[in-house]
């Protein structure tokens, strides 16, 4: 099982005219991941991204996924939608007015005349058991280039919890010149990253197994901020008010 954790609310904002049109233009700069809650007795999540405003009276989103959101979006009059970007949540309600078929599908939404942002105080994150763990690779630095093979168990944003066999000379602070790892939908994620902790993780019979490692990324792409944070968001959605699901 995967235990998402929680974001505390910081401040809220609502977003109108030309700051809601300047937020809007940076979600799509960076192809935000968009979330649907989409019907009234048992409501299911489709996702989609943005793509770009057009002729500045609509917003053109991907087709939704999976297969059939397309034609209940169509039949709803409105729908709530959300994404994340640079640790803020951003709401906003919006109608399917269009479809853009052929080599570049897309569809046509209203632009939304109000946007609710919800700046949170610290990252989510959602933690892996054992078999659901993301496999990680680890370049201290280019004097010493031999790879060290690793799991995540927990990620967020603002870095993740790895598990490493025998981490030679890391202290806090140690600098990681390559971080490398690939989320469950095949995105592939390169940054740099800073030893924020470790410690050892003991067997039963009190020996070593091996090394819990906390990282911060360093200089990570918001690209690679934005994806991480859509997934998380997505698990945390996944989770509702359980707030633990499986990790897929």
């Amino acid at each position: 099982m995967a235990n998402s954790g929680n974001i505390s609310s910081d401040c809220i904002d609502t977003l109108r005219g030309d700051d809601r049109m300047e937020q809007l233009r940076e979600l799509c700069r960076v192809r935000s991941v968009l979330y649907f809650e989409i019907g009234d007795d048992s409501p299911k999540t489709y996702i989609s991204r943005l793509q770009s405003i057009h002729d500045n009276s609509t917003l053109l989103i991907d087709p939704l996924m999976p297969p059939g959101g397309d034609e209940l979006l169509g039949d709803a009059s409105s729908v709530k939608a959300c994404c994340t970007c640079n640790g803020a949540r951003y709401e906003f309600e919006a109608s399917l007015v269009g479809v853009i078929k052929g080599e570049s599908p897309a569809l046509m939404m209203t632009l939304p005349s109000v946007i609710t942002r919800i700046q949170v105080r610290q990252y989510g994150r959602v933690s892996f058991s054992k078999e659901s763990a993301i496999p990680v690779t680890v370049v201290r630095s280019s004097r010493t280039p031999e790879p060290m093979n690793g799991t995540a168990v927990q990620l967020g944003a603002g870095g993740m919890g790895v598990i490493v066999p025998s981490p030679t000379g890391w202290e806090t602070g140690t600098n990681i010149e390559r971080l490398m790892f690939a989320l469950p939908a095949g995105h592939v994620i390169n940054t740099a990253a800073t030893v924020r902790s470790l410690f050892p993780v003991y067997r039963t019979d009190g020996s070593i197994s091996s090394y819990r490692c906390n990282l911060q990324f360093v200089r990570l792409e918001q690209r690679h901020s934005a994806t991480i944070e859509a997934f998380v968001f997505r698990k945390q959605l996944e989770a509702g008010s359980a707030g633990t699901e499986e990790a897929r």
